[in-house]
């Protein structure tokens, strides 16, 4: 009789995780998700979706795309979403979302509160030369001409490789994504940049920054690179604008060159306006086009 119990105890058990794995499989992630993004005027829209066992869904070719223009803005080819605990047992909608993207990974909790969409995020080794690549992409350029919108990077003429990770968390309204509240800590790894034609890579090595989004300002803090070409340390603001290369800069740089970096970038140093080692630079105005000081 004690076998028989727990035998249909187990029976009992397996019964109830395979009912929540199938509700949770089918529940309408897509309405969800859009829902919980709308504030950042955003959509996702993807393929086809699939059981995640034991709990969630696979979500595959997924796409999230600006609600102003239709134009994509991230695409991952499989998204695994779970409802959180707080959504279970409180009703509260509170989703867990995993994606491949740039040859890294994502993982976010993202849920709502009486005003903002609340995101909680890590990233893992995003690779930066796709990032770029994405916004290079004809289709991209295309779209983002037509909407009269720039490229900041491709603009200033930096390429950049390497590994992207960090955490963070932002809080977004209604007032739309340049209008949250956000902070997070970023770290590169391997980081090179392509900034005058003709001359190598600048090795920027390890590079780290303490960044806080508050109003349309993104605030630098500790930002310090250093690689075999030298070492950079920068603070300061940035007044973003809706298009990305009007945005306002107002930084305070510190650069240490090495032996090799005076060897390799010595043109490009003597036509500041100070040696390094006389203090720091301070960088004013446009994005595209700043004074240098």
């Amino acid at each position: 009789m004690r076998k028989r119990r727990l035998l249909l105890a187990g029976y009992g058990i397996f019964a109830a995780i395979l009912f929540v794995a199938f509700i949770t499989a089918n529940f309408p992630y897509a309405d969800t998700i859009s829902a919980l993004v709308a504030p950042m005027r955003m959509k996702v829209v993807f393929q086809r979706q699939e059981m995640n066992f034991p709990v969630g869904a696979r979500l595959e070719n997924v796409r999230v795309l600006s609600t102003a223009n239709e134009q994509l803005l991230v695409q991952s080819p499989d998204v695994i979403v779970s409802p959180r605990m707080g959504w279970l047992f409180l009703g509260r909608p509170r989703l867990g979302i995993r994606a491949r993207i740039y040859g890294g990974v994502l993982d976010a909790t993202v849920h709502q509160s009486a005003q903002a969409i609340i995101v909680d995020f890590e990233l893992e080794s995003l690779n930066l030369a796709d990032m770029i690549r994405r916004v290079d992409e004809p289709e991209v350029r295309a779209q983002t001409k037509e909407n009269g919108e720039g490229d900041a990077l491709h603009q200033l003429g930096v390429a950049l490789s390497g590994e992207l990770s960090g955490s963070g968390s932002a809080q977004v309204t209604r007032s739309g994504i340049i209008a949250c509240r956000a902070s997070m800590i970023l770290i590169g790894r391997h980081v090179k940049a392509e900034i005058v034609n003709g001359l190598p890579p600048l090795d920027l090595g390890v590079v780290r920054a303490n960044m806080m989004l508050e109003q349309g300002v993104a605030i630098l803090q500790d930002v310090s690179a250093y690689g075999s070409d030298g070492s950079i340390e920068a603070n300061g603001e940035i007044q973003l604008a809706p298009d990305i290369a009007d945005s306002i800069v107002q930084l305070t740089v510190s650069l240490m060159p090495t032996t090799k970096g005076r060897a390799g970038f010595g043109l490009f140093l003597n036509m500041l306006p100070h040696a390094p080692n006389h203090g720091p630079y301070h960088v004013k105005g446009a994005l595209t086009s700043p004074s240098v000081s």
